[in-house]
Parts: structure tokens; C-alpha cells; sequence
């Protein structure tokens, strides 16, 4: 291959606008792409889609192995799912090939609309010697393309100043470019409506490698082999994950267990922030409150803006709240998959009427085509001392218009009021599963026990990576004769399912426990 100052032919191919740029040159162990990450908004897929990527004919067992594990780098910043699948696939969305005729790619979505027997990618000069570093910036670059990102010397913002007829001499020929070709792919620009970019970033992966002959300042761009910081951070904003941020939070990180403190809030910061305030769906995940006083606490989030929101762990009166954790999920304002909302038993009864059954019809806004899948989540709770604590959250009757939610306690257990948040999403939704397991499924209430939980698997082939588990509380039953302390976590996750815990400690007697899932992967 030719040295970094030889920029080799590769083809960013599009179906769109014939005026914009339909390809871009490219050296062979140089850098390449635009000056910052731009990507073309036409060409978006729906973040958290599975993408099927199969190979045509061609490429090396190495080769093929090394092309999927730099497509997948994206995948740690994108929510994305790049699914290698068999070769005769009739699926597939993204079709890659190893012809002699340069490395390139469709941009985005626009692969859907070429015949499913033709490539929709290509890498032309692959075999087994080929470096790393080339593996890695070729591979990366061409992907980028697949997710819409487009060569930013080509963006709205890239004010490269070429030296024109240095262009033209390196790159029109008899049987290459013509002159219309390079003011095509090279000098012609994308409109700022058009594409979504970062501010110029030089060290992008998908700034292209141009020598400093080219431009006026004799200034060249480096080689750039792996995803820069401003890559990282545009494409996650194109991309976004389902919740913005950790999606969990402790009083712990904020203060001691003791003494005991009834407000407990903490501002959560969306990165990156959201087109309108989301919606933002809490659940209790962990409680160590004091037996000889009523257990008193709510979760639940408010100031919900397009960039923050507070969390809140309260309790009130004479209850002494030693430490609370919750966690949560966020759905876009727009997105109309998921429908949130929440629960509060006040709304049936007074708190000084306690009632063990609770249970109320929950509407969808707006209905569903198939029935949905349903997610319910305890956040709050108020119930007296001196009688075991039991409750538990559950929702049936679902269809596709709504479902029923209840939130129930037995035997001497007095509940004054309750609380459940809930999330529905759309069956089949891409990348998402959810269910639910406690105790009762696997062993007596009694006697107490102190570490909880069990395996639980995914859908065959559901995953290809570890997705992002969320869990909070649907059910326990506590003694109450001993403080309540409990703690729900998901510590262990791999692509093929996950261990939940309830466990205790101290003290404490724990008859049962149990909780509420989804996955995002």
C-alpha cells in the first residue's frame, strides 16, 4: 500500500442528493474522515436497534474476526447493537464484501434501499498481514459511515482552505476523478440542516488523512486509528442509552447511615441532556429504617428538566430512615414505545383508612397494537409498627388499552398507603426484555434467611453483549421485631441472563423478597 502521502480511493457511498458527496478519498495507513463527527440525520437509525451484519463473500477467519471486534468499539459509546449474523442470512441489514475496489460504505439507514443481494460495505485491501492500527481505522471509519456519520471536511462547520488545483493535480486522471468528481466528494459541503456535528475535531475517526500539499497552509491532518473524546461524546448524543446517566442512587454516597435523616435529594444530571424533560420512572431498591417507629418512605423524582432532575428518598414524622437507595429508567417525552406513569393508593382511601387490597385500572394514553409488556416497581410505603411487614406490587389484566395494578398486604400487616411507579413498553421492542421473581418461587417464607435471590436467563440469542439490567423492589416480608434493612442488586450480568439479590444483614429477619426487572443491550 502507498505511503501517508498517497491518499487511496475509498467510496462513502449515499443514495441521497447527487449535488452532495458521494464519496471521499482516503490514504491507505493514514487517517480519515471529517474534521469532527458529523452525521446525517436521513440516515439515523432508532437508537437500541439491533443492526444484522453478515459477510458476503471473501475475507480471512482473521480478517472477518478482526473487521467484527472494531465494529463493535461503537457499541461501547452508541446504543447500537451490531449483530453478526450467518453469511446466507437473508436479513441482513448491513452486507459486507472484499472486492479490489477501495473500502467504503453506505451511509446509515440508506442500506435498507440496495437489493439484498449486493454489498452495502466493502474493504478492499484486508488480507492477514494487514496491521492492527489499520483494522482498527479503517474498520471504525467505515462503520461510522453505518451509523450515518458522514466525512466532516465536508461539514457546514469544516473551513479546510484547499489549494485547489493541488486537489485537482492529485486526484483527477484519465481513468479516476474527474474535476466535477473532486469538487463532488471533497470541496462540495453538506448543509447545516442536513447533519448534526460537534465542533471541529481534527483527531476524529472520521477526519480523513490529507497531506499538508493539499492546503494552502501546508498544514496536513494526522492519522487518526481510534475513536477520539468529541467521537465518544456526539455519537452517545445521536445514540443516547435509555437512561442518561448511572441510573442509581444511594444516601450513602451523600452521608453517614447515622444518624438518621428523614430528606434525602440529590440533582442527576443527564449526559447527554434530552430534547424535552423525560419522563423518569424510580423504584426503591434498598431501606434501613428503624423497627420501634411506623416504616415511612417514598421515592420519586421532581425538577425534572432537558438537562437535571432531583431524586428523592424521604421519610416524615417520627421515622428513622438510616439509608435508602433507588434506582430508575427514562424514556423520552416523544417516545411513544414507553408509557410511564405512577400509583398511590391515597388516591382510593385516606392514609389513617388502612386497606390491604388496593387495586386500581391504569389507562394507557394511548393504546397499544399488541399487548404490552408491563414493569411495576415499589416506591413508597407507610405502614405501622409492631405488625410484620409485607407488601407486594403487581400488575395483570394487561391488554392492549391498560392493566391493573395492585398493591397488596397480608395477615396482621396494617398498610396505610403505598406507592408504585410503572413502565410499559411495546412487545418485541429491540433490545429489551423484563420480568420479575421473588421468593415465593423457589422456597417457604420460612424460616428467615438473610442472602436471597437466584440465576435468571435471557431469551436465547437475546443479547450478543451485556445489556444494562435496572431492578427495584416488588415484594418483601419482614419481621418486625427487627429493624428493616434490605438491599436488591444486580452485580453479576452477562450477555446470557443475571443473578438478583435481596439479602439483609444485622439482625434482621427476612421471610421475603423480591423484584422487578428490564434490560436494555
Amino acid at each position: 500500500m502507498a505511503d501517508n502521502d498517497a491518499p487511496h480511493l475509498c467510496i462513502e457511498k449515499t443514495t441521497g442528493n447527487k449535488t452532495l458527496p458521494l464519496s471521499n478519498l482516503r490514504p491507505s495507513r493514514s487517517g480519515s474522515g471529517p474534521p469532527s463527527l458529523a452525521v446525517l440525520h436521513s440516515t439515523f437509525w432508532n437508537p437500541g436497534t439491533s443492526i444484522r451484519v453478515k459477510f458476503m463473500s471473501g475475507g480471512t477467519p482473521r480478517v472477518r474476526q478482526r473487521v467484527q471486534y472494531y465494529a463493535q468499539q461503537w457499541e461501547q459509546y452508541a446504543n447500537i447493537d451490531f449483530r453478526f449474523v450467518a453469511d446466507d442470512d437473508p436479513d441482513a441489514d448491513i452486507r459486507i464484501s472484499f472486492e479490489k475496489d477501495g473500502s467504503w460504505s453506505y451511509l446509515g439507514t440508506e442500506c435498507w434501499t440496495i437489493p439484498k443481494d449486493e454489498a452495502t460495505m466493502n474493504y478492499g485491501w484486508f488480507d492477514d498481514n494487514t496491521s492492527e492500527q489499520e483494522f482498527s481505522r479503517t474498520t471504525i471509519h467505515e462503520f461510522g459511515h453505518a451509523l450515518g456519520c458522514v466525512h466532516e471536511h465536508q461539514s457546514p462547520k469544516a473551513l479546510i482552505d484547499w489549494d485547489r488545483e493541488a486537489v485537482y493535480a492529485a486526484f483527477v486522471s484519465p481513468d479516476g476523478w474527474s474535476r466535477e468528481d473532486v469538487d463532488r466528494n471533497i470541496f462540495n459541503r453538506y448543509t447545516a440542516a442536513e447533519v448534526e456535528e460537534s465542533l471541529f475535531d481534527i483527531n476524529s475517526i472520521m477526519m480523513y488523512f490529507f497531506p499538508g500539499r493539499l492546503v494552502k497552509s501546508r498544514v496536513g491532518s494526522p492519522v487518526n486509528y481510534v475513536l477520539s473524546v468529541t467521537d465518544k461524546a456526539m455519537i452517545t448524543t445521536i445514540y443516547p442509552f435509555q437512561t442518561h446517566n448511572s441510573g442509581a442512587w444511594s444516601t450513602l454516597s451523600d452521608r453517614l447511615w447515622y444518624p438518621p435523616v428523614a430528606l434525602n435529594a440529590r440533582q442527576i444530571d443527564f449526559d447527554p441532556p434530552y430534547p424535552s424533560p423525560p419522563r423518569v420512572v424510580v423504584g426503591l431498591t434498598s431501606v434501613d429504617m428503624y423497627y420501634g417507629t411506623n416504616l415511612r418512605v417514598k421515592a420519586y423524582a421532581d425538577n425534572i428538566a432537558e438537562s437535571k432532575f432531583r431524586v428523592h428518598i424521604d421519610s416524615w414524622a417520627n421515622t428513622e430512615l438510616y439509608s435508602g437507595d433507588a434506582t430508575w429508567v427514562e424514556a423520552e417525552d416523544a417516545d411513544a414505545d414507553y408509557q410511564t406513569g405512577t400509583f398511590d393508593t391515597q388516591g382510593l382511601h385516606p392514609w389513617n383508612q388502612p386497606q390491604q387490597k388496593n387495586s386500581a385500572r391504569i389507562k394507557f394514553k394511548n393504546g397499544y397494537q399488541d399487548t404490552p409488556n408491563v414493569v411495576v416497581w415499589l416506591s413508597g410505603f407507610d405502614m405501622a409498627k409492631g405488625h410484620n411487614w409485607r407488601i407486594a406490587v403487581s400488575a395483570d389484566g394487561i391488554d392492549k388499552d391498560g392493566f391493573t395494578i395492585h398493591l397488596d398486604s397480608w395477615a396482621d400487616t396494617v398498610l396505610y398507603a403505598a406507592q408504585a411507579s410503572w413502565i410499559a413498553y411495546a412487545k418485541g421492542k429491540d433490545g429489551v426484555a423484563s420480568g420479575a421473581d421473588d421468593t415465593r418461587n423457589y422456597r417457604p417464607w420460612y424460616p428467615a434467611q438473610e442472602k436471597n435471590g437466584r440465576k435468571v436467563d435471557f431469551k436465547a440469542g437475546m443479547y450478543n453483549r451485556v445489556p444494562k439490567v435496572f431492578a427495584a423492589l416488588n415484594y418483601f416480608d419482614f419481621d418486625s421485631a427487627r429493624n428493616m434493612r434490605i438491599k436488591v442488586s444486580t452485580p453479576q450480568v452477562t450477555a446470557d441472563g443475571f443473578t438478583w439479590h435481596g439479602d439483609t444483614w444485622g439482625d434482621s429477619l427476612c421471610y421475603g423478597v423480591g423484584v422487578s426487572w428490564i434490560a436494555f443491550g
